[in-house]
């Protein structure tokens, strides 16, 4: 595979994810609230929900589709923009790690939680060592 086609299989890749996962359920999510959630996951709707704690899974939620767009700009010069790609996901590697402590804290957050703590604790590790491989490619084509 020639290095020029790997990176736009990455940039594909990314923005492909960042699309279906981080703008659409971030943005379902910030602006359809709890009542968003449950119909894109199929969940039953919440009954009572304290207000405060609405308004900050919105604004989380938004925050999420915001780093969607981040780790897409950050295809586009992947040396320059190396810092930004790799506090995004490993922002996300955390936030997967939280799960965990949620999964032994409070139980299993059903389907949706567990498959999106799955991507966040094997894929998005996957594409940080693919973004890492691509990064030390350039780098030994410039030194030739």
């Amino acid at each position: 595979m020639s290095p020029a086609f790997e990176l736009r299989a990455f940039r594909g890749v990314v923005i492909a994810i960042a699309i279906a996962i981080a703008l659409l359920v971030g943005g379902i999510a910030g602006f359809g609230g709890l009542e968003g959630m449950a119909i894109l996951f199929g969940a039953p709707l919440p009954e009572r929900f304290d207000l405060g704690l609405r308004n900050h899974l919105r604004a989380i939620c938004v925050v999420f589709a915001g780093f969607g767009v981040l780790v897409v700009w950050s295809t586009f010069a992947l040396e320059q923009r190396r810092a930004a790609f790799r506090i995004a996901v490993a922002t996300i590697v955390l936030a997967g790690l939280a799960r965990i402590v949620g999964w032994l804290v409070d139980g299993p957050g059903g389907l949706a939680a567990g498959t999106f703590m799955t991507m966040e604790l094997v894929l998005f590790p996957l594409l940080l060592a693919w973004h890492t491989r691509l990064i030390r490619l350039a780098r030994q084509r410039s030194a030739l």
